[in-house]
């Protein structure tokens, strides 16, 4: 990262640390966002009494705020069809941050066992086209560009600091 990035960062009351790491990859963890959003499981065998949804025939979105892509070689998301990353303001998808591997994981991820938890996403049979979007006036033509792709759900995490509500 760059100073004025990493100046940015610094300033979000959201980060809690920033650390530094030469030659050496993260990998986003499932723990974390359990952590953080308190979900302590995710389709258990009992989800809905056994029969649950797989998300068969569902085509979803997912709308990255100028980040990337997800990372196709995450433990959940290695080997997974039906999953594409589509480029759009004129983000090619280089870079591979935790956000968008793990709200994909959430999505369309496959049965994996990590720190003592198994874990698979909501919908692993659904069809996933993710893609970015630099500015917050983009966001209806990259809604419309996601529904082109047959999209019926999509995701758009924003972080807005603004005390409008909407």
């Amino acid at each position: 990262a760059d100073k004025n990035s990493i100046n940015r960062s610094a300033n979000d009351e959201s980060v809690v640390s920033i650390d530094y790491f030469v030659d050496k990859e993260l990998e986003p963890s499932l723990a974390t966002s359990n952590s953080l959003t308190g979900v302590t499981a995710v389709q258990s065998s009992a989800y809905n009494s056994g029969s649950g949804y797989t998300g068969a025939g569902v085509t979803v979105g997912v709308i990255e705020a100028a980040s990337g892509k997800y990372k196709s070689t995450y433990s959940m998301l290695n080997g997974c069809s039906n999953l594409q990353f589509i480029v759009n303001d004129g983000i090619t998808g280089n870079d591979t941050p935790w956000h968008a591997t793990l709200v994909t994981s959430i999505i369309k991820g496959k049965s994996v066992y990590e720190d003592g938890v198994y874990y698979r996403g909501v919908a692993p049979d659904a069809n996933v086209y993710q893609t970015c979007c630099n500015y917050l006036s983009n966001v209806p033509s990259t809604i419309q560009l996601l529904a082109s792709y047959g999209c019926s759900v999509i995701n758009h995490s924003a972080n807005l600091k603004t005390s409008l509500s909407y």
